[in-house]
């Protein structure tokens, strides 16, 4: 009689760890398959695929607009939540100074020896300039009217920026008819 007892106690617990078991593995399933990253592993891989996507650019470089294209392409990369990201947090690739979360270039990230291979320039920013100012002046006709549009397509970001910014510095308020630094 005392064994069946025991045996009967054994079948219950054995019942309810394979309930407590199944439970488990479906909460660790739904957490798996209901698509929720955390924001940290999202914002990690928004990081990835921007450097992968500058890498290509990069690569592709073989004329003036696809350099264009690799010196505007910009991402929004939230390191630290408060939308200004300094140097040290991105890495640049220039002694650039701090630059904000919602508007990353791949010229100040991704080191690209394309870019500054056809001219003089010291720094990769210095060679964006000339590729976005030199295919805006084709397209729209003068550096004049370049001037204007290169504020549009390589904008600081909306964050405040310390007394001299990068785009105060490499690019300025004429960046095509009367660069900062040349």
């Amino acid at each position: 009689m005392m064994r069946k007892g025991l045996a009967l106690e054994m079948i219950i617990m054995l019942i309810m760890l394979l309930v407590v078991a199944g439970v488990i593995i479906s909460i660790f399933i739904q957490q798996f398959t209901s698509g929720n990253i955390s924001d940290i592993g999202k914002e990690r891989l928004d990081e990835a695929r921007f450097t992968a996507k500058c890498e290509e650019l990069c690569r592709s470089i073989n004329n003036l607009a696809s350099g264009a294209s690799f010196c505007q392409h910009s991402a929004a990369v939230d390191k630290n939540g408060d939308s200004l990201i300094s140097q040290q947090e991105i890495g640049v690739v220039d002694p650039l100074m701090d630059v904000c979360e919602d508007k990353i270039y791949c010229f100040q990230i991704y080191n690209c020896g394309k870019i500054r291979k056809e001219g003089n320039e010291q720094f990769q920013v210095q060679a964006c300039r000339r590729y976005v100012c030199d295919a805006l002046a084709q397209k729209l006709g003068s550096p004049q009217e370049a001037d204007a549009a290169v504020a549009e397509r390589l904008g600081p970001g909306a964050c405040n920026l310390d007394f001299q910014s990068w785009y105060d510095k490499f690019i300025g308020s004429a960046p095509c008819t009367n660069p900062p630094i040349n």
